[in-house]
């Protein structure tokens, strides 16, 4: 049985702490694997929705403060980086440790609210 190919995605959907979730969707059921550079990796089955086939996989135990390039195998097969890609590696940048994430702000899309921030 042929593995399923990636259709669309890595994308990278979260990052707390040492932990990041990425997404991405498939041609056809599948486990999808995401593999970073510094040891962490993550599994997920697909999952589907009018025929389509989509992973979240939680990435566990990245380092703090550090950015690990990535792969992502689907059923074992590499599907991503494609290697006639001339871009540089896709990463995943955790914060610090001590970084709090409170310090963030977000401005809703709505040009009235922002004039009062």
């Amino acid at each position: 049985m042929r593995a399923g190919r990636l259709l669309i995605g890595p994308l990278l959907r979260r990052v707390v702490g040492t932990r990041a979730t990425v997404w991405v969707e498939t041609s056809a059921p599948a486990v999808v694997t995401v593999r970073a550079a510094d040891g962490a990796s993550g599994t997920a089955p697909t999952f589907s929705a009018y025929d389509h086939h989509y992973a979240l996989v939680v990435v566990e135990g990245l380092a703090p403060d550090r950015a690990a390039s990535y792969e992502v195998l689907i059923d074992d097969e590499m599907a991503w980086p494609v290697s006639e890609n001339n871009f540089p590696p896709s990463v995943i940048r955790t914060r610090a440790a001590d970084d709090r994430e409170t310090d963030l702000r977000l401005l809703p899309g709505d040009d009235r609210a922002r004039r009062h921030v």
